[in-house]
């Protein structure tokens, strides 16, 4: 609204004030503590790594997983230095550091969040970044048998076969990231998730809350006595068609960029966008090592391959022009 300089003032009888509640995050630490069963939490004693991306789950996090027996190694936590600007989404740089340090300290896994916590970008124990793909089959994977869980429609496939496997009922909803929350509302399940890192628990709240996530991850890891990278093992690999493009790290970020501006409809994750093309929805994604980018697209439909094989063509192009 102010860059089109399109400005609404309120009117005096619509103006209030804002408050702050006092204690808020002791209420937020004592409901998300109550919500977790600590128990084999504490038993396991289990060390996770947490990036807080500068954002307030530095404030409440920490006391959070102190108080369910985790051990925590924080980083990016308080505020930012002066020349850094944070973004909503970590970097994929701050992903591969979380990964080495999941070597280099044995820990469980290592999160990195969302500047405000909504979203969860997972790590497993071996230091391999968890494509929200398959972190969302293993959601699938470890919910009881008999749960509803709502998706995103722009979700892999694979999600589908985990979820026939453990008897769920697996209701796709189309639309963007944003609607899964009123899908939840509306169709009454257990569990609500997307593709980009979000996952909704309608008994403690209907928005995503990515530490809740995490204490639910450690609780089910430390309760089924599991490693995250056995589970991330156990998904097979998605039936793919998959195109692949030279570009080094600042031109890839910028391919990405003019994709995420170009379409309504996307799923966006660090390093990763995937958008809709008539009924196909291509994923196109960095190398997080640098030096890549992939396209992907479902390989059992015939036209989703071609689709695929113009929008590599297009970004070719485009890659060139950003040289």
């Amino acid at each position: 609204m102010f860059e089109s300089h399109h400005a609404v003032r309120a009117i005096p009888t619509r103006i209030g004030w804002v408050t702050y509640a006092e204690y808020i995050h002791d209420i937020y630490a004592s409901s998300a503590t109550s919500y977790i069963d600590s128990a084999p939490i504490t038993a396991k004693e289990p060390l996770v790594l947490v990036d807080m991306n500068f954002g307030p789950a530095s404030e409440v996090f920490p006391n959070i997983l102190s108080s369910i027996g985790a051990r925590f190694i924080g980083v990016n936590s308080g505020r930012p230095p002066p020349n850094l600007v944070p973004r909503q989404l970590p970097s994929l740089k701050t992903l591969n550091m979380l990964g080495e340090l999941c070597k280099a300290t044995g820990a469980s896994f290592a999160v990195a969040l969302s500047s405000d916590a909504s979203h969860a970008y997972f790590i497993d124990d071996k230091g391999r970044y968890v494509d929200p793909d398959i972190f969302l089959a293993i959601v699938a994977l470890m919910i009881p048998q008999g749960s509803r869980l709502a998706i995103t429609d722009s979700a892999s496939r694979i999600v589908d076969a985990i979820a026939e496997k453990n008897k769920l009922s697996l209701i796709r909803v189309k639309g963007i990231a944003g609607d899964i929350a009123r899908g939840v509302r509306r169709l009454r399940v257990n569990l609500g998730a997307t593709d980009s890192g979000e996952v909704i628990f309608p008994q403690f709240s209907l928005s995503p809350d990515g530490m809740i996530l995490t204490a639910k991850l450690l609780e089910m890891l430390s309760t089924e006595e599991v490693r995250l990278s056995t589970l991330v093992e156990a998904i097979p690999e998605a039936s793919l068609y998959t195109l692949e493009l030279e570009a080094d790290q600042s031109v890839a970020g910028k391919v990405l960029d003019a994709v995420f501006l170009e379409h309504t409809e996307v799923a966006v994750a660090p390093g990763m966008v995937k958008y809709r093309v008539g009924e196909t929805w291509v994923k196109v994604h960095q190398d997080l090592g640098g030096g890549k980018i992939y396209v992907s697209v479902d390989s059992s439909n015939k036209a989703a391959i071609e689709i695929a094989k113009k929008e590599y063509e297009r970004l070719g192009e485009l890659i060139e022009s950003l040289k």
